[in-house]
């Protein structure tokens, strides 16, 4: 009888989540944060990983490891994704017409290999994308479960589809599960993102580190663009440039944005532009990233200067 009434409570939870989750996507009760990507040379920033947010009435804000399965188990997840997307692309928006060519940002936006097969995906990126002004090449989606994704004729379709538009696309959390090579290299792939959990051995592990190295290499060698999630340390972030990763996201380059301060980091110097501030600091326990360089002109992957349609690692 304890056990059903466990049961029972859980139950009641989960119908009562499931009812706030819908209630939100109603009132447009989610948002957005930004986590920059940076040019692990130049210390620039050449992109952002939106970043979904609940801002829940009584709870607080959540993240989405707190709502984002159960928004999926009862079909909710596409309207949240589309309310997360649309504010993204509207901060995107704002900041690359605020700053030269050259300056100017890629947008990852995450999304499951179920959202992927949605056959009104397409369209509904599309409308967004016009809406707001922005240039399908400044638009990264990644999926965030590569190996459900290589196994989905629909969720490989559409990306298919939008890579004919301009859309680029990328795997995240890349080599911290099963991914097939041979899959991948007829899946339109543009981004490998270095898992955070390989991320974080670097130093302790040499095998891990050995890995890393070698999707570092595997990406390079295809001309597809290597990311390193989790950069939290001064060592790794040493070790990813001895490996030729050259672009990285973590603690350490930045904490997560709000988009007022991601504008105001972003277009810090643009003409016309004053700010006060540069957003939130890099968590102090993990020290402060200083650029290897001063120089400016440096390869950018997300650089729209020369040739909008490449990504250059």
């Amino acid at each position: 009888m304890v056990f059903d009434a466990d049961l029972r409570r859980e139950e009641l939870v989960r119908e009562q989540m499931v009812g706030e989750i819908a209630d939100a996507v109603r009132d447009r009760g989610f948002g957005v944060s930004f986590q920059p990507v940076h040019d692990l040379v130049t210390g620039e920033i050449v992109a952002v990983e939106a970043l979904a947010r609940w801002k829940h009435p009584s709870r607080g804000t959540l993240r989405p490891a707190e709502f984002l399965s159960l928004a999926e188990s009862v079909g909710l997840v596409t309207d949240v994704g589309e309310q997360v997307l649309d504010q993204a692309l509207e901060q995107l928006s704002r900041i690359n017409a605020a700053v030269p060519a050259h300056r100017r940002i890629r947008l990852h936006v995450n999304f499951s290999a179920a959202q992927l097969a949605d056959v009104g995906l397409v369209s509904e990126v599309e409308r967004m994308l016009r809406s707001h002004g922005v240039e399908p090449t400044m638009l990264v989606v990644e999926a965030t479960d590569a190996w459900k994704f290589l196994e989905s004729p629909p969720a490989r379709d559409t990306v298919r589809r939008l890579a004919e538009r301009g859309v680029q696309f990328g795997l995240d959390d890349f080599g911290t599960g099963f991914s097939s090579s041979t899959q991948l290299l007829g899946a339109d792939v543009d981004v490998l993102k270095i898992g955070r959990s390989l991320t974080r051995q670097i130093g302790t592990d040499a095998r891990t580190t050995a890995l890393l190295g070698s999707i570092v290499h595997f990406a390079n060698a295809l001309s597809l663009v290597a990311i390193a999630e989790g950069v939290e340390t001064l060592d790794q972030l040493d070790e990813l440039r001895r490996q030729g990763c050259r672009f990285g996201q973590g603690f350490l380059l930045s904490t997560p944005l709000s988009g007022d301060e991601l504008f105001a980091l972003a277009t810090a110097g643009a003409p016309g532009t004053t700010h006060s501030g540069a957003g939130e600091p890099p968590d102090p326990a993990h020290g402060q990233y200083v650029p290897s360089s001063g120089t400016t002109n440096s390869t950018r992957y997300c650089s729209t200067a020369s040739s909008p349609q490449a990504l250059t690692p």
